[in-house]
């Protein structure tokens, strides 16, 4: 199940405030001592103690692929493979940069910038893991606002039960998703591996994050312009203020949508095993990967992409190096679990939303 999953639903071109912010204060979940609101507190607390479970999974996702790559029969066989270009994006067009590196050299340095990318994920960008953890029995849902890696925990899972289901009626209707096909082990682990830096440059960086630069179009900011590619939101807010930005936000989304839809075509135009119905799965992995980067800023974008296809393999690849494959079923439950949980949660606040409008 395991390795169908990663091989299928690997968010690659080649080869929420998210889910926990829409359980927010307006439940009274925090603060309220009404007996209504226990199951909703009892929901938060199952929900984030699964996401924890998940999120612990995923960092020990880096061991497992640095033991696959360097640790095993596999390994030794491709690590020092050269590698003599990779591909690049710029605005979602690829191309080819030439490069001396060994797939060792390569997976080495990927695996730095991700574990790099999940610490920083993990403090903040305003509330830190350790945090989130002692506020959890107190706060609820609440005390997970404001940190990265527990959003895209929750958007990832929500996004691996959408795309199962997508997947699933689309096959009944004839319409192919694809998969990438089958090639040396480690070559494709790295592959995709490679794929969530480079993608989330070529697809939203170069996409949303260039039309952020320029909504500052005329704006004495000089080099500091350069941090709305960081973070787009975040820092539009400090440079336009509060209501200039709102009055901006419906160009952002646009180019949101926008970059998830050319993300979804760039799956089939590209071949690498990839077909039609992939188009439909991709764009909507690209909504989330675009609202993560617009929110939360580039790392959290990454580490989704980073979650499809390093977390989606990992495990895999080092069962097929002569590793154990016990974890397969915990995987899988709290994927699935967490995915559920999630969008029951939006769909509650929707409704909320909708209600308390309407009155």
């Amino acid at each position: 199940m395991w390795f169908c999953w990663a091989k299928k639903f690997s968010t690659t071109c080649w080869g929420h405030k998210g889910f926990i912010a829409a359980l927010d204060s307006q439940w009274g979940v925090a603060n309220s001592t009404d007996t209504r609101e226990l199951p909703l507190r009892i929901y938060s607390l199952v929900y984030l103690s699964l996401v924890t479970a998940l999120i612990v999974l995923m960092l020990s996702s880096f061991g497992v692929g640095a033991i696959t790559v360097y640790d095993t029969r596999l390994g030794a066989e491709s690590v020092s493979r050269a590698i003599h270009s990779l591909p690049v994006f710029i605005i979602g067009s690829g191309l080819l940069v030439p490069v001396s590196l060994t797939l060792g050299e390569l997976f080495a340095i990927l695996w730095s910038i991700y574990l790099i990318l999940f610490v920083m994920a993990m403090s903040g960008p305003s509330k830190n893991f350790v945090s989130v953890m002692k506020d959890l029995p107190r706060l609820g849902s609440e005390a997970a606002k404001g940190n990265s890696i527990f959003n895209v925990a929750g958007i990832f899972s929500a996004l691996v039960v959408l795309i199962t289901a997508i997947d699933f009626f689309q096959e009944r209707a004839g319409i192919p998703t694809g998969s990438l096909p089958e090639t040396d082990p480690i070559r494709m682990f790295v592959s995709l591996s490679y794929a969530p830096l480079v993608e989330e440059i070529g697809f939203r960086v170069t996409i949303v994050g260039l039309v952020a630069l320029f909504l500052l179009k005329g704006r004495q900011v000089g080099w500091k312009s350069a941090y709305v590619l960081w973070s787009p939101a975040k820092y539009l807010k400090i440079i336009l203020g509060e209501e200039q930005y709102k009055s901006a936000f419906k160009f952002l989304l646009i180019s949101v949508v926008a970059s998830a839809i050319f993300f979804g075509v760039a799956h089939e135009l590209y071949g690498a095993g990839w077909k039609i119905g992939k188009i439909s799965t991709a764009s909507l992995a690209g909504l989330g990967l675009g609202w993560l980067y617009l929110e939360y800023g580039l790392p959290a974008a990454v580490l989704l992409h980073w979650s499809f296809n390093y977390f989606g393999s990992a495990f895999f690849f080092y069962s097929k190096a002569g590793g154990p494959t016990s974890l397969d079923p915990i995987i899988d439950f709290l994927l699935y679990s967490v995915g559920t949980l999630s969008l029951i949660g939006y769909g509650i606040s929707v409704y909320q939303r909708a209600v308390s409008r309407s009155t």
